[in-house]
């Protein structure tokens, strides 16, 4: 045997191999790649009724089972955003949405309460990516716009609270969601979510505070895009 046709059995014989680890080699480079994805969408959403608890100073302790609207189409109308950061199917993200109460029972004594501005979930999630299905479970704060009017008592809206115009970081929330995407190119997609929130604020009211506890289901549509 010629020795140069020796050198080319060899090379027949590591060539598959070669190509198998490489193959290998990019299969694992693809599934650790980190991607970053940005999401941004409308939505509704559907509160359950819950107690809202008030107490102005003065005055007697107000309970009240209270039904809520969520006025989710209504100006300032209902959106979310997601920035999320993939890697080998799982993801760390940060979401923001922009809920809303509106009281659908007043009395006499609670003429007017709201969160129109709204009752917004500001939540850090870990996200997995489970046989095509996106599954986010999340835990965060409630950072509530409150308008309302108790006893004939008026809360100026626009002033007050730590990051200014009224609004206050008020208590925790807690979510899970399932989301499916649907390409719609190389980088962009349309993602479909559906939402369990459960939630509890502490706002101020004229002379007082108000407690209240949300659970919520969401519904939203977002354009999503990687990078």
């Amino acid at each position: 045997m010629k020795a140069g046709s020796g050198h080319r059995t060899r090379t027949a014989q590591t060539l598959p191999a070669a190509l198998l680890l490489l193959s290998l080699a990019a299969e694992t480079a693809a599934a650790s790649e980190v991607l970053w994805r940005i999401e941004a969408g409308l939505g509704a959403a559907h509160s359950f009724g819950s107690m809202l608890a008030i107490q102005q100073d003065g005055s007697p302790r107000i309970e009240l089972e209270a039904n809520w609207e969520a006025r989710s189409l209504e100006a300032p109308v209902y959106y979310a955003w997601r920035v999320s950061r993939w890697s080998g199917g799982r993801a760390w993200a940060l979401r923001f949405i922009h809920h809303k109460l509106y009281l659908a029972n007043p009395t006499p004594e609670i003429e007017r309460f709201s969160l129109s501005h709204g009752l917004n979930l500001l939540t850090a999630e870990r996200g997995w990516d489970v046989a095509g299905w996106w599954l986010w479970a999340g835990l965060g704060v409630v950072i509530a716009h409150p308008e309302s009017t108790v006893r004939g008592l008026q809360r100026a809206e626009d002033r007050g609270g730590p990051l200014g115009g009224g609004y206050f970081v008020t208590g925790p929330a807690a979510a899970l969601a399932a989301a499916w995407r649907r390409p719609l190119g190389r980088r962009a997609g349309l993602v479909l979510e559906a939402r369990s929130v459960v939630s509890r604020a502490r706002v101020p009211i004229a002379s007082g505070a108000a407690s209240v506890r949300n659970a919520s289901l969401h519904l939203s549509c977002a354009l999503d895009v990687g990078f």
